[in-house]
């Protein structure tokens, strides 16, 4: 409460976990709960959605109209009765209402969320819940209690005559008997606001129309009848319809007929608390989708990184990217025009039963929206909703004539692991959001993915970079075999490390390579090296000829060089190395329309090297790779003949890819496999050659001489 001095300034200190908030109560009411149009906003799954009122009551001393009071009073849900879930408790006692006290402790459901009331003196920067001053001007029951009524002949007389003026007054006017409230007199501007004939308002109390709560009216009336002061307070009044309509009240305490009455001065504010919900609203919600937008986030996750920090947990923020949304909007007919908005609802509506009550959806902008999963005690939970969320939306959506196929893209961070604010979270997951990009549609990254990526990438170029200074890289040779005859086809380079302390796959040697813009200088070093190694196998047959093909892996990115297919060309220029060569293209993670490729690859056409697509590309991508490049084989990568043994749908890529090799008249080579039952299920799809650890372990170039000589009744190359 606040006493004579008008500099202290009455607040409300909000915690939860480690979250911490201080609100000055500059208003008559304040609500607080869990929607967010309430002044206190109190985002936690036990705060009801208006979970209780702040209600300032305020007092003027009218012989010394300089002195002004006021307190404030707690409320356990609305004015109209309405109770929170979980109740309120001030200073460990659950309540309805309670007068607060400077330090006194208020618990809104549960320990979770805890507010303390204070008054702070902004000149000394004290409070007075730990200030050794006692203001004894301050009104309390207590004081209330022991003190001495005051002449009711020094207040103001009404008379029955001044009684008719208020017929003129425009605003709501009430003579009330302070001690039982019977209503004696209101003139016609109230009844006409309330629907009360005169007759009928005079048959009522005051407590059958105020909805303030018993207690806190009773305080109110009390204070009115101690002490000569006017009362200002907010309320609301029910009308005869029984509809309640929010009201500012100006009490004064009057003499009439020598009695102390209550003369109520009621002006209706319907019209202003509405245009205040409505601006409340609109500040935190998006206008088209009517979900939280950037300003109501940030208070969503302030709440959430404040409880979720103290049981260690971690909040999931899910970044979610329409693609194609402007080109989808501007496919649909004009004529149409409503098409749009029922598409976004029916995209939201996905959107919203994708997630659980405690997950909170926003939108971000226009084709971006933003998920905040609190309580996130492992990445499975995750998951499961990413899963979901993505079953959901790839249902097409058919609004009229219209049928809709959404794409998106996602990127997850998490708190406190990758960021500790939201404008932070959102902008790592912003990177994982891009990365995602490079797999395909309806994809995810997580950042911490891709920030280990990063660490990973940043080890492997660092070690790579010392292979090339050293000349430590090495090229081995894999056999490649018709696994259902024996007979030998070729051999793939591996790219590798001399006496390498740990295992790196080639695509990551080659990816260092290409980031450290030595790939075409390796690139060339390897075709040398081939060149060198087939001259050295001259003779090993007895015909005294060798035409086994080499393949040599390179990057996309690589190739998209015109410096580099010129070196390539250059290097095979002479007859004499015109060696039965070929690319092994590592496509990923590049997947371009058919006229980037045309724009950006046109001078691909001029490569002379056959090429092998070692990762297949669908789409517009690979139709540019068919027209522009001489493509021959398919290659089926390790990790799909790893994956196929127990993912179905991978088991149906494999098929997939290998029927539409064989409709283009393409061989197709399976590469990576370690064990008979790949092999197996490599054959009954109708792919018979292969190579891996379960026919032949890779070789040196000195090595190929002699394992041809002691196989080569099965190296017939048809």
């Amino acid at each position: 409460m606040a006493g004579n001095d008008l500099s202290l300034k009455p607040i409300l200190i909000l915690e939860c976990g480690s979250w911490k908030k201080t609100f000055f109560l500059d208003r008559n009411i304040h609500s607080l709960g869990r929607n967010s149009t309430n002044t206190i906003f109190c985002h936690h799954r036990i705060v009801s959605r208006l979970h209780a009122c702040l209600i300032r009551l305020q007092y003027q001393n009218m012989l010394n109209p300089q002195e002004k009071n006021s307190v404030f009073w707690i409320l356990d849900g609305d004015f109209l009765g309405n109770r929170s879930t979980n109740g309120i408790y001030v200073n460990g006692r659950k309540c309805t209402s309670a007068l607060l006290l400077p330090g006194d402790i208020i618990f809104l459901g549960g320990m979770d969320v805890k507010a303390k009331y204070d008054l702070f003196n902004p000149k000394d920067k004290s409070f007075s819940s730990v200030s050794l001053e006692k203001n004894d001007d301050s009104f309390s029951l207590e004081n209330l209690a022991n003190a001495k009524g005051y002449d009711p002949y020094i207040l103001s007389e009404i008379s029955d005559e001044r009684l008719e003026f208020f017929e003129v007054v425009s605003q709501g006017i009430i003579l009330a008997n302070i001690d039982d409230n019977k209503i004696i007199k209101a003139n016609s501007s109230y009844c006409s606001l309330s629907g009360y004939n005169a007759s009928e308002i005079t048959s009522l109390k005051l407590t059958e129309i105020d909805l303030l709560e018993r207690e806190i009216f009773a305080y109110n009336n009390l204070v009115l009848k101690k002490y000569p002061v006017v009362s200002y307070r907010e309320s609301f009044h029910l009308g005869k319809n029984r509809k309640p309509f929010p009201v500012i009240i100006k009490s004064v305490p009057v003499n009439y007929n020598g009695k102390i009455c209550v003369l109520m001065s009621v002006e209706d504010v319907s019209q202003v608390r509405k245009l205040e919900e409505v601006l409340k609203y609109q500040v935190c919600h998006d206008s088209l989708t009517n979900l939280p937008n950037k300003n109501l986030l940030e208070k969503q996750f302030a709440w959430l990184s404040g409880y979720n920090s103290v049981n260690s947990n971690k909040i999931a923020v899910i970044r979610i990217k329409i693609n194609n949304w402007r080109k989808i909007v501007n496919e649909i007919d004009e004529g149409e025009k409503d098409t749009p908005d029922k598409i976004l609802q029916l995209w939201v509506t996905a959107l919203k039963e994708s997630l659980s009550s405690l997950d909170c959806l926003g939108r971000y902008s226009e084709d971006e929206y933003i998920i905040l999963k609190e309580e996130v005690k492992n990445k499975a939970e995750v998951e499961n909703l990413i899963q979901r969320l993505l079953a959901k939306i790839e249902t097409p959506f058919v609004v009229g004539n219209k049928t809709i196929i959404f794409s998106v893209n996602l990127g997850i961070s998490f708190y406190p692991d990758d960021g500790k604010t939201l404008p932070e979270l959102l902008k790592n997951a912003g990177k994982a959001l891009d990365v995602s990009y490079h797999y395909s549609g309806n994809s995810y990254a997580y950042y911490q993915e891709i920030l280990n990526e990063h660490k990973y990438r940043q080890k492997v170029n660092s070690f790579v970079v010392s292979a090339i200074e050293r000349q430590n890289l090495q090229l081995r040779y894999v056999p490649v075999v018709n696994a259902k005859t024996g007979n030998l086809h070729g051999f793939t380079t591996q790219l590798g490390i001399e006496a390498e302390t740990e295992f790196i796959p080639e695509i990551e040697i080659l990816k260092a390579i290409r980031e450290v813009n030595s790939d075409t200088k390796i690139l060339r070093w390897c075709l040398q090296e081939v060149i060198k190694d087939y001259q050295s196998w001259q003779g090993i047959s007895s015909s005294g000829e060798w035409n086994f093909k080499v393949n040599i892996k390179v990057l996309l990115s690589t190739l998209l060089n015109p410096h580099t297919v010129n070196v390539i060309n250059d290097l095979l220029a002479d007859e004499e190395n015109n060696f039965p060569m070929e690319l092994d293209l590592v496509c990923h993670p590049f997947s371009w329309s058919k006229k980037e490729m045309e724009t950006k690859g046109s001078f691909l056409k001029n490569l002379s090297l056959e090429v092998c697509l070692w990762d297949m590309v669908f789409g517009e991508t690979f139709q540019a790779m068919l027209d522009i490049l001489k493509v021959k084989r398919i290659k089926i990568p390790p990790s799909l003949v790893e994956s196929m043994q127990l993912d179905p749908h991978a088991k149906i890529t494999v098929s997939g890819i290998i029927n539409l090799a064989n409709s283009l008249g393409l061989e197709v080579i399976a590469e990576g496999v370690n064990n008979p039952n790949q092999r197996e299920i490599l054959l009954s799809l109708g792919c018979e050659k292969m190579q891996g650890d379960l026919f032949y372990t890779p070789l040196l170039s000195c090595e190929v001489g002699s394992f041809c000589r002691q196989n080569f009744a099965k190296l017939i190359s048809p």
